[in-house]
């Protein structure tokens, strides 16, 4: 079970100030009255069951099943002073009828089948269907987006549901110290979620893109040349495409938002003992994330990203504890994780430091 209260509010700068309005709005402000205010409270309560056979058909042949069912009571506690409207009845008064509720439940199967070539290699294939609940936006939205033009726009967003098809295969070379993997997969995104900034409230809220097409494949390689090192590089590809979108039909065709062209890694790790009793750990990543679009007009695109990520660390021989110094994003490479039309935009996290410790009772 989750709670959370959200509220967005708008309001007039008379040049006096801005004050910070968070669970009352203030219309009657000197320096800064509210002019729209969005608030409510979500409450999910989720509840989710899995299970999963495997069945040997031929001494080669591995068929399994599995099945995962997630369902999300999904409540809403509209706030009476909401400027967008309330439920029928919805009042300051105690006991009012300010809550509206709907569940979103999915049963999400996957079939695998895998084949055993050799000792050393195996291919497979597995289709799967995947879930994540829908959700409320603000009370009051698609009649302020219907306002401002925009169709489509619903203040209950449905869920959205995937299908994924994937081939690929895993095998072992050179006396298994080589190990080469890739994989190629076909996933349809129905009902997509994704952010848009509504003017009329002053928050972000989300739509659903009705019909996405993603494809693309990756490859990866480990080689280890001796016990302790490891060195490993990956590389995957896709390309995305909207095939329905009742919000904005010109779109249908582009590239999907937040859908990167390619991906690269390339890494070593290297563990060696120290003493009889103590061994030391290093690794390092070089990460390449691709060129993508924000938006499902592609006027907004994100040029690609390189990112390097150090660790190195203390243990013991036995593995009972382990202390870690890392830094992530070593180079302080600054870039968007989110950008919203308007502007809006969310940094992504500068040079971290972080040292962590562990033992295992």
């Amino acid at each position: 079970r989750t709670t959370d209260f959200t509220s967005t509010t708008t309001g007039s700068d008379l040049g006096l100030g801005i004050e910070q309005i968070e669970y009352n709005p203030d219309f009657t402000s000197s320096a800064n009255p509210t002019l729209s205010w969005f608030a409510n409270t979500d409450i999910d309560k989720v509840y989710a069951g899995f299970a999963n056979v495997s069945y040997d058909v031929t001494s080669a042949l591995e068929a399994s099943l599995a099945l995962r069912y997630d369902k999300d009571d999904a409540s809403q506690i509209v706030d009476p002073r909401n400027t967008g409207g309330v439920p029928p009845g919805c009042s300051p008064a105690p006991g009012s009828n300010c809550t509206r509720s709907t569940s979103f439940d999915r049963m999400q199967p996957k079939v695998s089948l895998k084949y055993q070539l050799d000792p050393d290699a195996q291919v497979y294939a597995s289709w799967g269907r995947g879930f994540r609940s829908g959700l409320y936006n603000p009370y009051g939205t698609s009649a302020v987006a219907a306002g401002a033009g925009l169709a489509g726009v619903s203040d209950v967003l449905p869920s959205e549901l995937t299908d994924s098809y994937e081939v690929g295969f895993k095998s072992e070379w050179l006396d298994h110290s080589l190990r080469v993997n890739g994989a190629l997969y076909d996933t349809t995104v129905r009902g997509q979620q994704y952010f848009v900034f509504l003017g009329g409230i002053g928050a972000q809220i989300l739509v659903s893109i009705d019909k996405v097409q993603i494809k693309g494949g990756e490859l990866q390689a480990v080689y280890s040349p001796f016990k302790g090192l490891d060195l490993y590089a990956s590389v995957g590809v896709s390309d995305s495409k909207i095939e329905q979108y009742a919000l904005n039909p010109q779109d249908v065709g582009k590239w999907a938002p937040y859908v990167p062209q390619s991906s690269e890694n390339l890494g070593a790790q290297y563990r060696f003992p120290l003493s009889a009793q103590l061994r030391v750990l290093t690794r390092a990543d070089f990460i390449v994330k691709g060129a993508q679009y924000w938006d499902p007009e592609n006027t907004a695109a994100r040029s690609a990203v390189e990112l390097l990520n150090l660790r190195a660390g203390l243990e013991d021989a036995d593995g009972r504890w382990t202390v870690t110094g890392a830094v992530t994003n070593a180079t302080n490479k600054a870039y968007n994780a989110e950008f919203v039309l308007g502007g809006f935009a969310q940094p992504a996290p500068p040079r971290e430091w972080t040292v962590e410790a562990r033992y295992h009772f």
